[in-house]
């Protein structure tokens, strides 16, 4: 029952990330996103009728309160709802970096020749992608090829008349509080999440950097770097105000979209940097976006 559940939520989030949403409003943002669970406002959880995530996420977001895209929007006094509503975040949860292809063409469909170049682009893909091969190490996946769907996706943006668009790299797998329980019983697997995330973020800067020095791609690229964001949040908890920085405070089973009754919450989530085994907690969102809005300002 748990994995016929969670398969038909998975259908839904396809079917929905690929459906065509308009508006007449949709115009109106200065922020959009494309992504997975880590930037989604809301996506899937209208997709499945408010399974996912459950009653004790925020909002449809994937934390225990806003995430960095609304943080963001309200700097920069824009909007910040879900395609699914109209909005301009099309980032959807469980999306590997393919599925950002679609999620542009969504964004295509939608803007049609009201696109807005001087926006502010957001890309951060590719998490969903190291959890399969860490899971599935022999399935079909691998690191090179999720960085090449995320060129692609950036090329896609450049072509439809994007002027610059930010990607983020990803946070250390081997010291998400997931790898941390699963060290315990597997030794070596945080050393192995690790280096593949090394790997992942090698190959992403090197791809960035060939879609820079393309003459034919005329989009301006501007990398942040999360991994050592976090890394820094990691090493020195005391300087963000925060006491745990390995464990989730949510504690769940979430292989399952139904709640047990076996859940457990933390007495503290604003010290605690994950709210589960791979998501922030609102307090960790506000730093990085805090830290992200830095460099967009910047450029």
């Amino acid at each position: 029952m748990r994995k016929s559940v969670f398969l038909i939520c998975l259908l839904l989030f396809f079917l929905h990330a690929c459906a065509k949403t308009e508006t007449p409003s949709f115009t109106d943002s200065s922020l959009y996103l494309f992504g997975d669970s880590l930037s989604d406002v809301g996506n899937a959880n209208i997709s499945s009728a408010g399974l996912v995530p459950d009653k004790n996420y925020y909002d449809g977001r994937f934390s225990n309160g806003e995430i960095y895209p609304d943080f963001l929007a309200k700097a920069f006094s824009t909007p910040m709802k879900p395609s699914q509503s109209y909005g301009s975040n099309y980032a959807f949860a469980l999306m590997r970096s393919l599925e950002i292809k679609a999620q542009i063409f969504n964004f295509q469909e939608n803007v049609e020749n009201k696109l807005d170049p001087d926006a502010v682009y957001i890309l951060w893909a590719g998490a969903n992608d190291l959890l399969q091969i860490l899971q599935s190490p022999n399935s079909d996946n691998s690191v090179d090829l999720a960085v090449a769907h995320i060129k692609d996706a950036i090329t896609k943006l450049s072509k439809l008349g994007v002027n610059q668009v930010f990607v983020l790299n990803q946070v250390n797998m081997g010291k998400t509080p997931r790898t941390n329980e699963l060290e315990k019983s597997f030794p070596g697997m945080a050393a192995v999440a690790s280096q593949l995330t090394d790997q992942f973020n090698s190959s992403l800067s090197e791809k960035l950097d060939e879609l820079d020095a393309d003459v034919d791609v005329a989009i301006k690229i501007i990398p942040f770097d999360v991994f050592n964001l976090f890394e820094d949040i990691v090493a020195n908890k005391n300087n963000y105000n925060l006491d745990n920085v390995s464990e989730a405070c949510y504690v769940k089973d979430e292989f399952n979209v139904e709640l047990t009754g076996d859940e457990i919450i933390c007495d503290t989530p604003n010290r605690f940097l994950f709210w589960d085994s791979i998501h922030p907690t609102t307090v960790g969102h506000s730093i990085l976006a805090e830290q992200l809005l830095q460099t967009i300002n910047a450029n």
